[in-house]
């Protein structure tokens, strides 16, 4: 007789896993893309090391000028650009004692300050001005700045550690009203280059999902509030420079103003500011207006080119370009001499003659 095997009712084994990953797979993967995130940023924090980023300068702040560089710095930066701060939140290359006469302060935004590309010596607030002539120059200009914050601190914080004030400005200065620190004006030291950039990159990302602003026709009445709007900030700005100017010289400071070109001004593929200019002439502000000098006024395109590092801000060679203009300038009002004159001719520029430099300041502040 056939014997019949029954079925087991026992369960058949749980196949044997042939390694740990296929045992814990998600916490292995897990594992490895956690790796190679710190991997990545390991490097990215190397690379951004490497190009000059991680050591900012930092900013102190002001209920009235907003911010500017705290005092005493020294930060090497892209390119391995030296950029020193001194004792007085001055771009320069050594500390000022409290004599102004020897003095010239270069005022502006960052065209002035010249950037974390450029180091100290090759700045044109630094080589406007020789220290073998007994006279020593620097750069007060803060990123990002407009007239009105360049008033807060010469006019209302009586900031006047020179002899000689230069003030460099560009056309969208006047439009700034009372700049606002930037998040990445940072007020401490990051501990990541990772963590100086990320403002950069938001507002970059920001920038890119906003919308453009609504274009209005002529003749609808919110076109003519825009219009008010921008006359109104660049009529105060005007104001501010001019009051800027009769503070300093009832002092008996000097005060030279300049107007430095876009690139495609300088170009010739842009006309220049028609509500700037024309506010400051109405208002009567001396400006020397850069473009139109001779030294610059026949470049070439390729010459243009050279000068700027983007369409605002200069290379080391345009620094070098505006430096022997206003070294020209400054030694023609008397600056490396024994004595300065106060003389308001140059030919320079028909709306603007740089004073030269006679007697002392005087001791009001």
């Amino acid at each position: 007789m056939a014997v019949v095997s029954e079925p087991s009712t026992l369960a058949s084994p749980a196949p044997v896993a042939s390694n740990r990953f296929e045992g814990h797979r998600v916490a292995t993967l897990s594992a490895l893309a956690g790796v190679f995130l710190v991997i990545a940023l390991a490097v990215t924090e190397l690379i951004l090391r490497l190009v000059g980023l991680g050591d900012p300068i930092i900013y102190g702040t002001d209920p009235v000028f907003r911010y500017r560089p705290k005092p005493q710095q020294l930060v090497h930066r892209f390119g391995d650009a030296v950029v020193r701060i001194n004792n007085l939140g001055i771009r320069a290359n050594s500390d000022w004692n409290a004599d102004p006469s020897n003095k010239v302060l270069f005022l502006g935004n960052s065209v002035t300050y010249g950037g974390s590309y450029v180091s100290n010596d090759e700045l044109f607030a630094i080589r406007a001005v020789s220290p073998a002539t007994g006279w020593v120059s620097g750069s007060g200009g803060v990123n990002a700045w407009g007239v009105e914050n360049i008033y807060g601190l010469i006019v209302e914080r009586r900031f006047l550690p020179a002899r000689v004030y230069v003030t460099v400005l560009i056309e969208n200065d006047f439009y700034r009203g009372l700049a606002e620190r930037q998040p990445y004006f940072r007020t401490s030291k990051p501990g990541l280059a990772l963590i100086e950039v990320m403002p950069h990159v938001l507002l970059r990302i920001e920038a890119m999902m906003q919308r453009a602003p609504p274009a209005f026709s002529p003749s609808d009445p919110r076109a003519g509030a825009a219009l008010r709007a921008r006359r109104d900030t660049v009529e105060r700005a005007v104001n501010r420079l001019k009051a800027l100017d009769e503070f300093l010289r009832s002092r008996g400071f000097v005060h030279l103003i300049y107007l430095s070109p876009r690139r495609e001004e300088l170009d010739r593929t842009a006309a220049p500011d028609t509500l700037v200019d024309g506010t400051l002439a109405r208002a009567r502000v001396a400006v020397v207006r850069l473009w139109s000098r001779p030294e610059l006024a026949a470049l070439s395109h390729d010459a243009v080119a050279s000068l700027y590092h983007d369409g605002v801000h200069l290379s080391a060679r345009g620094h070098a370009a505006w430096a022997a203009i206003f070294r020209r300038d400054l030694a023609g009002i008397g600056v490396g001499t024994a004595s300065v004159t106060s003389d308001r001719s140059s030919p320079s520029d028909s709306r603007r003659s740089p004073p030269a430099i006679t007697g002392r300041a005087s001791s009001r502040r």
